[in-house]
């Protein structure tokens, strides 16, 4: 989340002074970075299982085993939705932002860091909601301020609501995104945890892929606030 602060003020300020070169060799740098942080200096903390790899239950088996399939498959249905509402609006967006709002990308990157800034304090303040009022209310509200974003960028050009409506997404990622995770965890058999997470994170990149690839069916039709306001739509739906 902190780094949602900070990668879109310096990268748009980065670009604003020096072009196109600098921005990626400082995230190239970045990425390096982490990298060899993980290969050098995390230590391993899971002992490999001693029973040969043969004698694991294949998928199949695993997805038998889980109780309650429907608290399962519905979180991951949410997940996919929200990766895929986003990534349908983001190749509009940019242009949009530039084009017709007639940003900067410094601009551009200030206003991104909001959402990270009230994502992180969100995070840290609101992170542990779900456990004092329960998963569902409070992953049903984090989704409705979550569809705030879309529904800015739908009703007004004027750059103080839209970081307002940022800045309320942002909040609701934070509510949305601890509490959906703890769902998972709530009905999942603590052996097969590690495996449906991957497999929750498998949903939001397939959103990621699908998101992108249908909006160029819509956009030589349609004006951006419609596709907008379909992304803000589907994150409503998904909040119902």
């Amino acid at each position: 989340s902190a780094g949602w602060v900070a990668g879109p003020i310096l990268g748009g300020l980065l670009y604003d002074h020096f072009g196109y070169i600098v921005p990626f060799a400082a995230a190239i740098v970045l990425a390096l970075g982490a990298l060899l942080l993980a290969v050098f200096l995390i230590p391993e903390t899971s002992t490999p299982a001693a029973q040969p790899i043969a004698l694991h239950p294949g998928w199949a088996q695993r997805l038998q085993a889980l109780p309650v399939k429907p608290a399962f498959f519905l979180p991951m249905l949410i997940t996919f939705g929200v990766m895929f509402a986003w990534a349908f609006i983001e190749p509009q967006f940019m242009f949009y932002v530039y084009d017709d709002l007639g940003w900067t990308s410094s601009q551009l990157g200030n206003i991104m860091s909001t959402y990270g800034a009230a994502f992180m304090l969100g995070e840290f303040a609101l992170g542990r909601l779900s456990d004092r009022l329960g998963r569902r209310p409070v992953l049903v509200l984090g989704l409705a301020l979550f569809s705030a974003q879309f529904i800015g960028l739908v009703v007004s050009r004027q750059v103080t609501w839209i970081v307002v409506s940022f800045v309320l997404a942002g909040l609701g990622n934070a509510l949305y995104d601890p509490a959906l995770s703890a769902l998972i965890i709530d009905v999942t058999p603590a052996e097969h945890i590690t495996g449906i997470m991957g497999i929750k994170n498998t949903a939001g990149s397939l959103g990621n892929l699908l998101g992108p690839g249908l909006v160029v069916l819509l956009t030589p039709f349609t004006s951006p606030q419609v596709v907008f306001l379909i992304a803000a739509a589907l994150v409503l739906i998904l909040a119902l």
